[in-house]
């Protein structure tokens, strides 16, 4: 029964850090329409810039994260503005494609200045540990995991109870009706793009802390945030929590008790049927942008 809770309690934490990047990423798809390809290369982003402040100029990785949400919501916007907006009315491809040329672009310029080695942030908690009901828990995963549903849920709120969120919302569920009630979808769509990339910063920052990442890896970071929300429905802020979950609890039993060269055939076979049983997700409509 313990190593049952330990595994299932691993899973949740493992699941909250895979929705932190999707919750991004699905919010940014959700209200405008395109797949940000280089979500994940941003968040690597991310991380790189915590390592650097962390042994730089000694600032935690935690605390870094705070500052990566305006840092990162500029950037959001600079991205939106110059390379997505141009070509927002042509077919969905030449976003996709600005978007990857991009991803190439900066993960060269990662490369220059971090060089391709493997890194990683250790702050002083990283390697402590808590006693929970018999169960060892990571204080870092639990932090992130703090991280993701304060991430989750303030979205959510902002989404629900400001003027900016209806807006956004109005935008996503129907772009013409939007712009017939007065709503700058433009304005909006900048906006969600920005939130979406602020939330990748702090995402990136998250899985430094508890994984090793070179200039590569965003490409396993996008494919599961992509997975996450997928499964819990493209602009669904509580179905890509819920997802995210739900594929950390899975992944967690599947390596404890099959075997780990077996969890991506799994998950993907779940992605598969899902996409053919219910191609909108698995939580649609429960709090969607």
């Amino acid at each position: 029964m313990t190593n049952v809770f330990q595994t299932l309690l691993s899973g949740l934490l493992s699941g909250g850090v895979y929705a932190l990047p999707a919750v991004g990423l699905s919010l940014i798809w959700g209200v405008m329409k395109i797949v940000n390809i280089a979500h994940g290369v941003l968040a690597l982003l991310g991380s790189y810039l915590a390592l650097t402040l962390f042994r730089a100029l000694g600032i935690d990785p935690l605390l870094a994260a705070v500052l990566m949400l305006p840092v990162f919501f500029l950037i959001g916007l600079i991205v939106q503005h110059t390379l997505v907006r141009p070509v927002i009315n042509q077919p969905e491809i030449s976003s996709l494609m600005i978007l990857f040329a991009f991803t190439i672009v900066l993960e060269n310029v990662i490369t220059r200045v971090w060089t391709g080695d493997f890194r990683a942030m250790t702050p002083a908690y990283s390697g402590m540990s808590l006693d929970f009901a018999g169960a060892n828990l990571s204080v870092v995963r639990t932090i992130t995991f703090g991280l993701a549903v304060v991430a989750v849920f303030g979205l959510d709120a902002l989404l629900a109870r400001t003027y900016i969120g209806k807006a956004i919302r109005a935008t996503a569920q129907n772009q013409t009706a939007a712009m017939l009630a007065g709503i700058d979808t433009d304005r909006v769509a900048l906006i969600a793009f920005g939130i979406g990339t602020a939330l990748a910063g702090v995402a990136g920052v998250a899985l430094g802390l508890i994984y090793s990442f070179h200039p590569s890896v965003h490409i396993l970071w996008v494919v599961k945030s992509f997975l996450v929300t997928v499964l819990g429905g493209v602009g669904n802020i509580r179905g890509a929590f819920a997802a995210g979950l739900l594929l950390g609890v899975a992944e967690s039993f599947l390596g404890t008790y099959v075997s780990f060269r077996w969890v991506d055939f799994f998950i993907y076979g779940l992605l598969l049927l899902v996409l053919l049983v219910r191609p909108q997700g698995l939580l649609r409509g429960a709090a969607s942008a």
